[in-house]
């Protein structure tokens, strides 16, 4: 017992050491420049400019919404061609037209739903199209009619179904998740004005971009009443897209000034923004995580210490060890 103890102790430092050893993960924010017909990639903590992910290519016409994968790739609606590419963002390279064809026009909202599968607005045909999430292939129409005029952002809710941003008729419709069926008006009220994205926030709660009164307008995510306005003033200025950072805090794209202003997600409170740099009009937003390595020399200095002190240790064990043994050896010739 004694031993196993001793023996725990003595590795005890190595996990230490690996622990510091362990890279930290960081945020990165990549985001479309509907104007500038770009994807730009930037710290999430200090705003600085980290990259182009895409600029200049022909497919990339007026950027409007981004989002994350199963397979771990981002895809963009390209509205201007009514395409979704898809990126390779480990690499930095263009994979290619996603999906494209069965009616449509004016690619807008993007999301993958709980089938895998993913779900593209048609702005124009005022309907939610499905593609196979791996393939891209058409697979149908899966949203219409209730209303729906001019679809803009999409979000699955913790119910599965699909809740949908009727820009046209300011109000936030709800369809099943697995049929489409129309399950009728889910949320509405005086300040809704042109909605356009939408989100679930980690309390359950809706939060909706109302477009021309430059608002983010929270909704209760079970029955649909009205919260209030959750963040609004003079610095936010015209915005479509919007998501809740790893830190809990809303970050949104400004689109007539080009910053991100960053609002606390519990209060709505403005908290800090940050110019974007070669991107103009600011829509999708979407996070994602890189591997930072510990380059800390104190942390170094730390860890060194740790094995001296366990190297010291294991010499003294063993001097005591050997003496043991040597003193046993005496005795049995005595």
């Amino acid at each position: 017992m004694k031993r196993k103890l001793f023996n725990s102790i003595l590795t005890l430092p190595a996990f230490i050491v690996l622990g510091f050893a362990t890279p930290a993960v960081g945020a990165h924010l990549y985001v479309a420049g509907f104007s500038s017909d770009n994807i730009q990639q930037y710290d999430a903590t200090t705003g600085e400019l980290l990259g182009t992910l895409d600029s200049g290519n022909e497919l990339l016409d007026e950027p409007e919404n981004l989002v994350f994968g199963p397979n771990g790739n981002l895809y963009v609606s390209s509205r201007g061609i009514d395409r979704v590419l898809e990126y390779d963002v480990n690499t930095g390279t263009l994979v290619g037209i996603f999906a494209s064809g069965g009616g449509l026009d004016g690619a807008d909202g993007l999301t993958f739903g709980p089938d895998g599968n993913l779900y593209v607005s048609s702005q124009f045909t005022d309907q939610v199209l499905k593609y196979d999430g791996i393939t891209g292939d058409f697979l149908g129409i899966f949203a219409s009619g209730g209303g729906l005029d001019v679809t803009a952002g999409l979000a699955f809710g913790s119910d599965n179904n699909l809740y949908v941003a009727s820009n046209g008729t300011n109000q936030i419709l709800r369809y099943d998740g697995t049929t489409g069926a129309f399950l009728g008006s889910f949320a509405s009220s005086n300040e809704l004005l042109a909605p356009t994205g939408l989100v679930f926030g980690s309390d359950g709660d809706l939060y909706v971009a109302s477009f021309l009164n430059d608002q983010v307008l929270k909704y209760d995510g079970e029955t649909g009443s009205s919260l209030g306005i959750f963040a609004s003033g003079e610095e936010l200025d015209g915005f479509d897209y919007f998501n809740f950072g790893p830190d809990g805090n809303l970050y949104v794209g400004s689109v007539n000034n080009n910053q991100i202003l960053v609002y606390d997600g519990l209060t709505g409170n403005l908290l800090r923004s940050f110019a974007l740099v070669g991107l103009q009009a600011p829509t999708g937003l979407v996070f994602s995580f890189k591997t930072i390595p510990e380059s800390s020399s104190a942390l170094g200095l730390l860890g060194f210490s740790v094995l001296c002190a366990y190297w010291l240790l294991r010499k003294k064990t063993l001097g005591v060890q050997i003496s043991s043994a040597k003193l046993y050896s005496r005795q049995m010739k005595a």
